[in-house]
This record gives structure tokens, sequence and C-alpha cells, in this order.
């Protein structure tokens, strides 16, 4: 399966095969620059919400309208860059832009680089069953943009409670080590 981290510390597109104490992870992609999740912080400081800010930045995004400004998408093959977009962001922030609309602009520009991303995945290795995992894939914006727009792709989101943290997936990969008995120490 493709496996997708998008967190604040991770953005990476991986291929995923079970083997007999976890998984064996080859990565296809991810990002150039920032991570999904430090381009929603970022913004989210800029805009003056508490850190984090992925809860209310999706909050404040349910009040927009993503049409009313746009944010560029800067995907290239399994590559993405969300410098590019910051720093459009910041613009738009500087010359007066609604909050809120530039809150669903952000949203909406990283629901069509992960979907250009699934679609790249796909297209390069014929999976089609995505995991999505970390903080960015628990927006539920974001979540429902990849389900409207794929739906013959079987996707398989982390539960919110779930994304929050990068060491939830380290402890289960080593609880699995474990249990199968290999020592990777």
């Amino acid at each position: 399966f493709l496996a997708f981290h998008l967190s604040g510390g991770t953005t990476e597109v991986l291929s995923a095969t079970r083997w007999e104490a976890g998984f064996a992870l080859e990565i296809l992609g991810g990002t150039e620059d920032l991570h999904a999740g430090q381009f929603v912080d970022r913004l989210g400081v800029l805009m003056g919400l508490p850190f984090p800010a992925g809860p209310a930045l999706e909050e404040l995004a349910e009040k927009g309208r993503p049409e009313a400004v746009r944010l560029p998408v800067a995907v290239r093959g399994l590559r993405v860059s969300f410098s590019g977009p910051l720093s459009a962001a910041e613009r738009l922030l500087a010359a007066g832009a609604a909050r809120e609309d530039l809150a669903a602009a952000a949203l909406e520009c990283l629901g069509t680089s992960i979907l250009l991303l699934l679609k790249e995945a796909v297209a390069a290795t014929g999976l089609t069953t995505a995991v999505l995992a970390g903080g960015v894939a628990a927006n539920r914006r974001i979540r429902r943009k990849l389900t409207e727009s794929l739906p013959g792709l079987h996707l398989v989101f982390a539960r919110p409670e779930l994304s929050t943290d990068n060491a939830v997936g380290v402890a289960l990969l080593a609880f699995d080590s474990t249990a199968e008995g290999v020592d990777h120490g």
C-alpha cells in the first residue's frame, strides 16, 4: 500500500510492504522544503492562531471562501514544496486578505497538493490503497476533498487521536518488532 505521513515533522510518500516484523518502506517522494504541518503552523502563527495551529486553522477555514484567494500548488512528480504557498499567503495576509478566506485557501492548497501526490504515486506504483496519517491528515476538509476526488482509491485515514504525534507510529513499529522477536539494537 501507499503510506502518506503528513505532519509538522514529516511529509513523505512511501510504498509499504508487509514483512515478518513490520513493514519494508521505500520513500517515493515528499517535501522539498517545509513539511505540510510546518506550513499550517507558520501560517497559523502569522494569523495569530494558537500553536499547533491545525485545529484553529480548520475552524477558521469553515467560515472562509477558498475561492476568494488562491495559493499556488507546487507539486512536481512526487515532490511538493510548501515554501512558495507560505510566501504567497504571507503576501496576501499583508495585503489585507480575510483570515478565514486565507485559512480556507491554505487547506485547499494542502488538499490539492496531497491529491496530486496521491495520483502520481498511484500512477507510479499501481497501488490502489493509501494510508494517510499525521496531524495534517486529520483535517476533515482535506479528508473530504480526497475522498470525493478519488472514489476508486481505497483511502484509510488514521483516527485523529492517533494522528497527533509521530511517536505513535514509532511505538507501534517497535512493538511489532519486539513481538516478532526481532532485535534491531
